[in-house]
């Protein structure tokens, strides 16, 4: 699986999804991989399926006091999880071009690049349509 392969080869981690587990769970999941190279051995990948509500349940809390449109997208611009039903879990915000996406924002905190072991994800504050 990508999931797998990419963290593996490349030594970056990854973020798949938001997508529906319908391999036996039915929930809507994000799977984060990140690469793991042991003192001795291969590189290998520590992974996971997060819970989409769950995530979401905790970005909800942190933004609580925000009145402004804010969203955690992925590196492409899709929605992840978001404080406004205008931008829905799944809905894409921009093109994969990312400094059209950074002009979306009025506040834009790029998580760390994937080098640096980072997932590959933002969280803004949308600039009002």
């Amino acid at each position: 699986m990508s999931w797998f392969q990419l963290p593996t080869t490349s030594g970056r981690s990854l973020a798949v999804g938001p997508y529906i587990d319908s391999g036996g769970t039915d929930l809507n999941v994000v799977t984060l991989a990140v690469p793991f190279q042991p003192r001795e051995g291969n590189r290998s990948v520590l992974g996971a399926d997060l819970c989409l509500p769950v995530l979401a349940s905790i970005f909800l809390k942190s933004v609580a006091t925000m009145d402004r449109a804010v969203v955690m997208v992925t590196d492409r611009g899709r929605v992840v999880t978001s404080n406004t039903a205008r931008h829905s879990t799944g809905t894409l915000l921009s093109a994969a071009d990312p400094s059209a996406l950074a002009r979306l924002f009025d506040d834009y905190v790029p998580v760390p690049s994937a080098e640096a072991g980072r997932i590959p994800w933002h969280v803004g504050i949308l600039k009002d349509a």
